[in-house]
C-alpha cells in the first residue's frame, strides 16, 4: 500500500511539475490563438502585451490589448481582468464572470461610416406606400 501511495505522489508530482514549466508555453499559445480569432473577427491586427491566466482564483489577465494598427488605432486599454466566480457559477448553474478594465481609449472615427438605406429597405420602413 506505501508502495502505491508513493508512485501516486511521484505520478502526480510530475504532472504537476510538467505542468509548472509548460505553463508559459501555453499561456503564449492561448495568446496567439486569441490575437488571431480578435484579428479576424475586426478585419484589423490586434496585439496584446501580455495574458496571464490563473487557476486559483480562476482568472484571465491581458495587459496592453490594442486593436488597429498606427495611425489607425481604433481601440488601446490598459488591462482587462475577468473573473470566474466558481461558487456562484455552481449555485446559478451557469458561469458567473466580472471583468474589470482599466484605462480605455477608444477611437470612433475609426467605425466604418454607415451605408444609406437601399429603395427596398426605404419601402419597408413606410409600410410599402409609394
Amino acid at each position: 500500500m506505501k508502495r502505491f501511495l508513493l508512485a501516486w505522489f511521484i505520478l502526480l508530482l510530475c504532472v504537476a511539475v510538467g505542468a509548472w514549466l509548460a505553463w508559459p508555453r501555453l499561456t503564449e499559445t492561448a495568446r496567439g490563438r486569441l490575437l488571431r480569432i480578435v484579428s479576424q473577427a475586426l478585419g484589423r491586427p490586434t496585439h496584446v502585451d501580455q495574458l496571464s491566466v490563473s487557476l486559483l482564483p480562476p482568472r484571465v489577465r491581458l495587459r496592453g490589448v490594442v486593436l488597429g494598427a498606427e495611425p489607425a488605432i481604433m481601440a488601446q486599454v490598459a488591462s482587462i481582468d475577468v473573473r470566474v466566480w466558481a461558487l456562484a457559477s455552481l449555485a446559478e448553474w451557469r458561469p458567473v464572470l466580472s471583468a474589470s478594465i482599466e484605462a480605455p481609449m477608444l477611437d470612433l472615427t475609426q467605425l466604418p461610416a454607415p451605408r444609406p438605406p437601399t429603395a427596398e429597405k426605404r419601402q419597408g420602413r413606410r409600410g410599402g406606400v409609394p
